[in-house]
This record gives structure tokens, C-alpha cells and sequence, in this order.
């Protein structure tokens, strides 16, 4: 495709960029034929994202840790799961009026809907850990725990948030919301296998982590973080670009991605 004066520009913006994104995206952007392009960047300054996406006309921003709370404040609008969160992961640029989005929430709602869930156990206090908490709150899962390595995050996240603490209990479905049990068997994480049913592990890895393949070797069901990001990025693709292509071309930017 030959990029020209009307190409639609949509950033990335990350501590540690990676190719996931622009992979896909730009696979489909060529499959459709569509005048857009997708590029990641580094940054963890807001200002100056808040500055580019304005004075460069960028119509659409993806936001990863840490700043997806930090644009908060400098959007004129807001969509309802964005107000409760308080973290957006999607920019929507109207003619210079900034609208955020949390699609994350989406990725992770339609990843466990049909799923038989009394009770969960999320791993990780970061900001999808909260995403992750509501999604589950809004599919009526009644039993929601919270556990990870720092004991005082933990606590205070319990504390400001409608979760329990964890205390070896069974449950249906273990979340791990963190790095960990990728590619080491010797992460706390692998303990809470004895507990569940069902993982999820929102890491987006090439091979199956450590924690996938044990989790494989337990015959449990096991979702992968690749599932999840899919679902999210098909949301987001939709509020870009008011286009809403077939699962079938993301599912081949995200092998496109693998192979590189």
C-alpha cells in the first residue's frame, strides 16, 4: 500500500513497545485495502502524547502502563466502564476532541462469558487488574479473590476494591494479571494451580509460557492472554475506524505476529 496526504495515522504509545499491535493492524489495513497506518512508539510522558495526537491529527492512540490512567484528566469524554476504572487503554480522536475507551474490559468479558464461573482468583494488583474485577462483577461471578507477591499492594487493593482475600479456597478460575510464569516453574503463581479449574493467563508469548504448559501437564482449560487481547483489539478496531472485520483476519495478523 502507498501511503499519500489522506493516510489515517494510529500511534501506540508504551514503555516497552512491541510489534504486537502494529502487526496486526497493519495486516489488516492491507487486507482491506484500508488508507490507514499503525505505528507504536515509546513514551511515558502524557503532555507530550496529549500534544501529538492533537497537533499531528492522530486519530486514534493505544495506551499501555503507566499511563493509562494518567490520560484520564485530558479527555473530553469518557465511556461509562472508562469512568468507573479510571484507565483507558483507547484514544479517539474527533477533530480534536479526545474520547477514552477501555476495551480491555471488553477483551476480558467476552473471553469468560460462557464460561460456568462461582468464583475466581485474580493474580496481580495493576490496573487490568481492575478491569479484570469488574468484568467479573458484571458477569455475576460471586466469589472474587485477590492475591500476588506484594502483601501491602495487595492489601490496599482489597481495601479500595469489592474483592476478598485469598486463603486457599477451591475456585473455578485462576487470573494471572502479572508476568510471572513465563518462563519459570519457580514463580509463586504455580502454587494456586492446585486450587482451579481453569486459568487464564494474559500473557501474550509466542510459545506457551511455563505456567501454560504446567497448567497443560494438570489437564487444565487454559486461556491464553492472546484470546483476550484479540477481543480487545477487535472493540478497538471498531471505535478507530468504525469497521468491524471478521475474527479470521485478526486471528492471521496475530499468527503473522508469532512468525516474526
Amino acid at each position: 500500500m502507498r501511503f499519500n496526504n489522506k493516510t489515517k495515522l494510529i500511534i501506540s504509545v508504551s514503555s516497552n513497545p512491541t510489534n504486537f499491535g502494529v502487526t496486526i493492524y497493519n495486516h489488516i489495513f492491507s487486507k482491506l485495502n484500508l488508507n490507514y497506518v499503525y505505528l507504536p512508539f515509546k513514551s511515558e510522558d502524557e503532555v507530550s502524547v496529549i500534544s501529538s495526537i492533537k497537533n499531528l491529527d492522530i486519530i486514534g492512540c493505544s495506551v499501555s502502563s503507566p499511563l493509562k490512567s494518567k490520560m484520564i484528566k485530558y479527555m473530553d469524554k469518557l465511556d461509562e466502564n472508562t469512568k468507573q476504572l479510571k484507565n483507558l487503554n483507547t484514544i479517539k480522536n474527533f477533530d480534536g476532541e479526545l474520547h477514552g475507551f477501555n476495551t480491555d474490559y471488553f477483551g476480558f468479558k467476552n473471553l469468560i462469558e460462557n464460561l460456568d464461573l462461582e468464583s475466581a482468583l485474580i493474580y496481580g494488583n495493576g490496573s487490568v487488574a481492575k478491569t479484570i474485577l469488574k468484568a467479573l462483577n458484571d458477569s455475576g461471578v460471586k466469589e472474587v479473590y485477590l492475591t500476588g507477591r506484594n502483601s501491602d499492594n495487595i492489601k490496599k487493593f482489597i481495601e479500595d476494591n469489592s474483592v476478598k482475600n485469598y486463603s486457599n479456597q477451591s475456585i473455578d478460575l485462576l487470573i494471572n494479571a502479572t508476568p510471572a510464569g513465563r518462563e519459570t516453574n519457580k514463580d509463586e503463581i504455580f502454587k494456586y494451580l492446585d486450587f482451579c479449574k481453569m486459568i487464564v493467563d494474559l500473557n501474550v508469548t509466542k510459545q506457551d509460557s511455563t505456567l501454560v504448559q504446567e497448567s497443560r501437564k494438570r489437564n487444565l482449560k487454559v486461556y491464553k492472554g492472546s484470546e483476550m487481547s484479540i477481543n480487545q483489539l477487535r472493540a478497538q478496531f471498531q471505535i478507530y475506524t468504525d469497521i468491524l472485520p471478521d475474527e479470521e483476519v485478526f486471528q492471521e495478523g496475530l499468527q503473522l505476529y508469532f512468525e516474526t
